[in-house]
């Protein structure tokens, strides 16, 4: 089966629908929901009259070597040291119930992680167009900072995202090579969490972790 994006939560009352999947680990699904994220942006005016008004591929981590490099592109990677918190943090929650089973997807903590969105330009206009439509990225909504991704690859659990700082790259051999880059910095929380049988605390077997597709029992 395919595997199913992850989507920007617009409406506050939205709640996880949960599964047994975690086809990711916690600091590799928050990556990949900022990429999923990356590829719904579409320029709005004033500068949606440009040719590429979307990124024409994004990449989840670092691109490999052997990939043609194509413009407009970005590419989302975790950066430095992520911090577990884990201090009182509520185990399990009724509410955290897969409807229907004895499964309960367990809250062990909360995983804070930082990550690069590095979008590579080839046009100075075109790099102002792309900082404008990330800042309004950033905050799609008014009743959160930042923004909220739902992962369907890691439990259906929510991650929320901040915009820390944002920067131009510019160097002499970078524009001799009609390079513009840009990197924006974000901070993402997302809970750590498992799968187990409620009552009994028997861990249960979600599949294996690795491909990124879904998982069915």
């Amino acid at each position: 089966m395919a595997r199913e994006p992850a989507f920007l939560v617009t409406e506050p009352t939205t709640r996880p629908i949960l599964t047994t999947c975690h086809s990711k680990d916690a600091r590799s699904a928050m990556q990949r929901s900022v990429a999923d994220y990356l590829e719904t942006l579409v320029l709005k005016p004033p500068f949606d009259s440009r040719t590429d008004i979307k990124l024409k591929v994004v990449s989840d981590g670092w691109a490999d070597p052997n990939d043609a490099s194509v413009y407009p592109g970005a590419s989302v990677f975790g950066v430095g040291t992520g911090s577990y918190e884990n201090t009182n943090h509520p185990w399990l929650r009724e509410e955290y119930r897969i409807p229907g089973t004895d499964i309960v997807v367990a809250a062990t903590g909360e995983l804070i992680q930082n990550y690069v969105v590095e979008v590579w330009l080839n046009d100075p206009n075109e790099r102002i167009a792309w900082a404008s439509c990330l800042e309004g990225a950033c905050w799609p909504v008014d009743w959160m900072s930042g923004f909220r991704m739902m992962m369907p690859h890691y439990h259906g659990l929510p991650a929320d995202f901040e915009p820390q700082n944002i920067d131009y790259l510019d160097s002499e051999p970078d524009d001799s090579r009609r390079y513009r880059k840009l990197r924006l910095t974000l901070k993402g929380c997302c809970e750590i969490a498992k799968a187990i049988h409620f009552p009994t605390m028997t861990v249960v077997n979600v599949g294996e972790v690795g491909p990124d597709v879904e998982v069915e029992e």
